[in-house]
């Protein structure tokens, strides 16, 4: 129900609880991690993160099954609470692991080998970047392009992404140096939060085990 909670948050249908959240204690709860939502967003922003915002495709199925159609859902306020929760989480769970001493699998983004073609590429549009990969100077950079033109933004964003090159899991053992994660902008990150789908994310909930234990 995340475009029900979304409206609710956003005051689109006031008085109007959704479902499950005629709760007073819950309702309260919702509006709290909404408020940290925002203070987390703020501060990744500040710390040169990349806000990359563009929208999640879902197909719509017959009661047969089959596929009828693709539409797009904008990302809302509902997703960002759940988003920088568990980005919170995933960042929380490889330094306390580190200070632990527990080996554990991260989750890296390198700094892009091909910062010289998104050089290029800003120049192209009117910017510039530094000569070394810096994420802060390339947020700035998108979020001017998307004031300039907002039409272009996901292109944009899409070519910036394949440019950056995708994410890997490495071991990281006490004596490595930083595994950083270029686009979040943060020296230690671990996949943590869907064991249930996701195997790294189980041996990291493996490993916290092993800590409490």
């Amino acid at each position: 129900v995340y475009d029900d909670v979304s409206a609710w948050l956003d005051g689109e249908v006031e008085g109007v609880a959704p479902a499950g959240l005629t709760d007073a204690g819950l309702g309260a709860q919702l509006r709290l991690q909404d408020t940290v939502a925002s203070w987390l967003r703020a501060r990744r922003e500040a710390d040169g993160a990349l806000g990359f915002t563009s929208p999640e495709t879902e197909l719509v199925h017959d009661p047969d099954g089959r596929v009828v159609d693709i539409v797009t859902r904008s990302v809302r306020r509902a997703n960002r609470v759940v988003e920088e929760l568990m980005l919170a989480v995933n960042r929380a769970v490889a330094t306390h692991l580190a200070a632990a001493g527990v080996d554990h699998l991260r989750r890296v983004v390198a700094p892009p080998e091909r910062w010289d073609r998104l050089c290029e590429l800003a120049a192209s549009l009117g910017g510039a970047l530094p000569p070394s990969p810096d994420p802060g100077a390339l947020s700035r950079f998108l979020d001017a392009a998307a004031l300039a033109d907002p039409a272009r933004a996901e292109e944009l964003q899409l070519t910036v992404r394949r440019l950056i090159g995708r994410g890997e899991y490495r071991a990281w053992r006490q004596g490595d140096a930083s595994a950083s994660h270029f686009a979040l902008a943060v020296d230690a990150y671990a996949h943590s939060t869907a064991p249930n789908r996701r195997y790294p994310d189980l041996v990291a909930q493996r490993c916290l085990d092993a800590v409490l234990r």
